[in-house]
């Protein structure tokens, strides 16, 4: 199924943030419909553009230093690969009911 088909969380919406339980420390992901993504497992995939240190420390705070450049780039890139692979097929996880 296309991502952005399921919810308000699709490709026109896809809103940062941070959980726990994907792995030992805090994730920052992207949420997409009913599952997140793991932007530092991206990027470590050479998937992204963007360095896996923009996305570790379990925090926002380096990625939202980088400034509104990087959060369009990161979010038009996120784009284009969702559209062409969608959520299911990049590392993260579903959410939890």
């Amino acid at each position: 199924m296309a991502a952005g088909s399921r919810g308000p969380f699709g490709l026109h919406n896809l809103p940062f943030g941070v959980v726990s339980g994907l792995g030992p420390v805090p994730a920052v992901v992207v949420r997409v419909d009913d599952r997140v993504v793991d932007l530092a497992g991206l990027a470590r995939d050479g998937r992204m553009r963007q360095p896996p240190q923009l996305f570790e420390g379990g925090t926002l705070d380096t990625f939202l230093a980088a400034g509104r450049a990087t959060w369009t780039a990161t979010r038009r890139e996120l784009q284009e690969l969702l559209a062409d692979v969608g959520a299911e097929a990049l590392p993260g996880g579903a959410l939890a009911d």
